[in-house]
């Protein structure tokens, strides 16, 4: 019972901490809080990888939890902000990215998997790897392509 609790603790975190930590996070860095989820969540893992114990798993998955309590809330609304999303149309638009994120929550289970199936911590340093290298490639297109100065994030 006490570990099954302790799975818990990451979506507890963002739950009670959602609102406040989006605001804070995205009035504090903008743009950049999308960056500071991911490198959170991939330094939890990471964590978890060289450190493998109960207690690092509690402080991995709070830290997973923090990171996506405003992590996927920054990065809708930046993507609702941009150019291409008004011209293709904001409900077209946001169904494809809902789709590809449902893809992905789909098939990610299963790549996760194949990848720990061997050694878990040469997998988990492949998938962070993998994880770092998705997100600079995304960093730097976003920051050649931008169309003017620092997007936004705005509250509603």
């Amino acid at each position: 019972r006490p570990l099954q609790k302790r799975e818990h603790c990451g979506s507890l975190c963002g739950i009670y901490l959602s609102g406040s930590a989006t605001k804070f996070m995205s009035e504090k860095f903008g743009e950049y809080a999308m960056y500071i989820s991911c490198v959170i969540s991939i330094l939890s893992l990471l964590i978890f990888a060289f450190f493998q114990s109960i207690d690092m798993l509690v402080i991995s998955l709070l830290a997973l939890g923090f990171a996506s309590c405003f992590g996927p809330a920054v990065r809708l609304t930046i993507f609702s902000d941009l150019r291409e999303t008004r011209e293709y149309g904001a409900e077209a638009a946001t169904g494809i990215y809902d789709l590809v994120e449902l893809a992905g929550n789909a098939v990610g289970p299963m790549i996760f998997a194949s990848m720990f199936a061997g050694n878990f911590l040469t997998g988990m340093i492949i998938f962070t790897g993998i994880l770092f290298a998705a997100s600079a490639i995304y960093f730097v297109i976003a920051h050649s392509t931008k169309e003017s100065g620092a997007m936004k994030v705005n509250h509603a």
